[in-house]
């Protein structure tokens, strides 16, 4: 018999896993990545019987499979759910920034979220959690999620106004939801690689991971058996965030500050909490929140028009983060590329127009006023391309 672990301290490790694909997303992408990551998550969780794992699948992707006709995954994953070896997190469908947009949007996306995994998972489907786009929070986002009837959420350390601890419940003030922050440093990392590599300096006796869902096989290839040292350990027990918190006895009251995932203290301090979607000095972003103010005025002051239904549908389309992400134009890493892409741009700036465009009781002076206001952001962000194609070529 292998001792090489005996007596050693356990570790309880709790994966989160985000799975997310824009709305809008091409059908090579969407198969190639539910190759590459979300099939092959689905294969680790089968072969190893000890794994468990929590997931925020977003209704998006769920439609983009419909569409596609891609069925084997949520076959392959409601008895995974039914066991409890996966559970399953509430969200907002089309990922936007919640503490961004009206209250009646974030009730709008979260049920029209739950009435997609519903379809496909059937009473399998029942979170508790709630993980929201980006990791984006407000104390009056977490309000919102209590109302909703959500138990605990998943959020980043820097949340915290203070050091968390891991061992203890943390009920949000103000709403009394459980809050589970995640680390940020190991989940910034390859995490399989660092829990096996820094076993022996991971001082708490809880670890919480949360990810994007692609880094496991699409982002990062293990070419050195990571996965299978770290899930066949038999000193990490793994846990879905219910059979965590279940365990723990004490509670405090925790209070958090507004940001998201990738907000650091820095962002704080300058009053930037969120800094790739909502950057005070990024002209874009800016002209992108007045142009979203806009359309919701729009939709609002005509909400007994025929298609008013419609038009919210594409104002939740219009809304994806994704296009203010994309519209940030920073380097997040050293190495990055410049987080821009105008084309990503464009096409949450014309889901927010069919918005308008959907309405038919609508003056044709405010018609004309919307479409020019439309198409001089286009022209500024096409403008601004130009302009970093112009510095990128002169770097190199």
């Amino acid at each position: 018999m292998d001792t090489t672990h005996k007596n050693e301290p356990v570790l309880t490790w709790v994966m989160v896993q985000h799975w997310y694909q824009p709305p809008h997303q091409t059908e090579a992408v969407v198969r190639k990545v539910t190759t590459e990551s979300y099939e092959f998550s689905v294969r680790l969780v089968t072969e190893e019987p000890n794994l468990r794992i929590t997931i925020n699948l977003a209704g998006s992707l769920v439609e983009l499979w419909e569409k596609y006709s891609i069925t084997h995954i949520i076959s392959a994953l409601k008895p995974l759910v039914l066991s409890g070896q996966v559970e399953l997190l509430g969200s907002a469908i089309y990922h936007p920034i919640l503490p961004l947009v009206p209250s009646e949007e974030i009730d709008i996306q979260v049920q029209r979220n739950s009435d997609v995994l519903t379809r496909a998972f059937e009473s399998a489907y029942a979170p508790a959690g709630f993980f929201a786009p980006e990791l984006a929070y407000s104390p009056e986002t977490m309000a919102r999620i209590a109302k909703l009837g959500f138990t605990y959420a998943i959020l980043d350390e820097y949340h915290a106004l203070e050091p968390v601890d891991p061992t203890i419940a943390h009920r949000i003030a103000g709403s009394g939801v459980r809050g589970v922050f995640r680390n940020r440093l190991v989940s910034k990392t390859f995490p399989p690689e660092y829990v096996v590599s820094n076993f022996h300096t991971i001082s708490k006796p809880h670890l919480i991971t949360a990810h994007d869902g692609e880094l496991w096989g699409h982002w990062h290839n293990d070419d050195n058996g990571f996965y299978q040292k770290a899930f066949s350990d038999p000193r990490i027990v793994f846990q879905t965030v219910s059979q965590y918190l279940a365990k723990l006895t004490d509670s405090r009251e925790t209070m958090i500050r507004t940001g998201t995932w990738e907000t650091e203290n820095s962002d704080y301090t300058s009053n930037n909490p969120f800094p790739l979607w909502n950057d005070p000095a990024n002209e874009i972003h800016q002209r992108m929140w007045k142009f979203a103010h806009h359309c919701e005025e729009l939709i609002a002051n005509n909400s007994i028009d025929s298609n008013a239904p419609l038009a919210r549908e594409q104002l939740s389309l219009g809304l994806v983060s994704c296009g203010w992400w994309w519209a940030s134009a920073k380097r997040p890493a050293a190495f990055s590329p410049l987080t821009w892409n105008p084309d990503e741009i464009e096409k949450v700036l014309l889901a927010l127009i069919k918005s308008a465009r959907t309405l038919l009781t609508v003056e044709a002076e405010q018609r004309v006023a919307l479409e020019k206001e439309y198409a001089a952001l286009v022209a500024l962000v096409w403008e601004k391309h130009w302009q970093y194609a112009a510095l990128e070529a002169g770097n190199k």
